[in-house]
């Protein structure tokens, strides 16, 4: 029983003595990329700016981090640490260029390590910016013309002070559209930019493109947009189907008809091709309808085209031709002795 009992005290004691006998050699801890600030706030600034940012990498292992970075958006990495030493520290610098960019920035630098368990870390750079021509109420404006009044909007353009930004010219791709400049009263001061409708304008959907050439070499076009409607506008101007088949019949657009600031009424609804139906919704009686277009079947594979001719109790609209095109493919097959 002694001799028992001393044999297993003593395989106890080689145990504790030797824990490798059992099991294996803890593994050395792998470096930790962290970064002591992941978000930088430049704050507000101008366009055109560049603010700069910089921030502190740390390698929390006991081997050295080879570092990859990648700037996915507009910054540029002015320098940055390509290894840090274990405990040790490292930097990557950046600017950010804000030319064409306006309000709330947020643009994210990826750090990684080379051997990918050691870590990665994403870095987010921050900045407001003020736009150097602020232009009120927005660069997008809409009128809906009407008869016998003069039909305008207004754009208000104040430039950045201190600038000393002038605009030179402003460009317009409509012949509907008259854009004329309004001097400020002082330096710096708002300049008024007043785009008149001619009264020639043709019934439907209006849309000028505007350009504002500037002094500024940041900022040397402003791109403005100007839409309208004059007597009854018609979304879509063109129906298009495309995918359907010689047999489908599950191609359907609602087009819709609106008239602001003034009556009309839909007599008739017709297209002379028998693949196409159609019917007539009252939405708003006098003001808003909605022609239902749907596709019957029948057509050839290829390209097809026809119109839809809608007429109207508008002395000024009397008919609305509506083009309807469709890419038709070819009925499917089965296979013989399918199921």
């Amino acid at each position: 029983m002694r001799f028992m009992i001393s044999c297993t005290l003593a395989a106890a004691l080689s145990m504790i003595a030797a824990p490798g006998a059992r099991s294996q050699e803890a593994p050395k801890p792998q470096p930790v990329l962290t970064a002591e600030q992941n978000e930088l706030d430049a704050g507000e600034v101008v366009e055109g700016e560049e603010p700069s940012y910089k921030f502190t990498l740390v390698n929390n292992g006991d081997r050295p981090v080879k570092l990859r970075v990648i700037s996915f958006c507009g910054c540029t990495l002015s320098r940055y640490d390509p290894e840090i030493a274990p405990g040790g520290k490292g930097t990557v610098e950046a600017r950010l260029n804000t030319t064409h960019l306006k309000g709330k920035v947020v643009k994210v630098i990826a750090v990684r390590a080379q051997e990918e368990a050691m870590g990665k870390v994403d870095l987010r750079v921050l900045a407001t910016v003020r736009p150097l021509v602020r232009v009120e109420p927005s660069t997008a404006a809409y009128v809906v013309v009407k008869d016998r009044v003069p039909n305008k909007v207004e754009f208000t353009l104040t430039p950045e002070p201190g600038k000393g930004i002038q605009f030179k010219e402003v460009t317009c791709n409509s012949p509907y559209f008259l854009p004329r400049l309004v001097p400020p009263s002082t330096p710096d001061g708002p300049t008024k930019l007043v785009v008149s409708v001619t009264p020639d304008a043709p019934p439907g959907h209006l849309q000028a493109n505007l350009a504002v050439i500037t002094t500024s070499k940041t900022t040397p076009r402003l791109g403005l947009v100007v839409t309208g409607e004059k007597g009854i506008a018609v979304t879509p101007r063109t129906v298009y189907w495309g995918g359907i088949t010689e047999t489908s019949a599950v191609a359907r657009e609602e087009v819709m008809l609106i008239k602001r600031g003034g009556r009309f009424a839909v007599r008739s609804v017709t297209c002379a091709d028998p693949a196409v139906r159609t019917a007539v919704e009252t939405v708003t009686d006098g003001s808003q309808y909605r022609v239902l277009v749907s596709y019957a079947g029948g057509w050839k594979a290829g390209r097809q085209f026809t119109t839809l001719k809608i007429t109207t109790d508008d002395p000024a609209q009397p008919e609305i031709v509506i083009p309807v095109q469709a890419l038709v493919s070819p009925a499917p097959t089965t296979a013989a002795g399918g199921l």
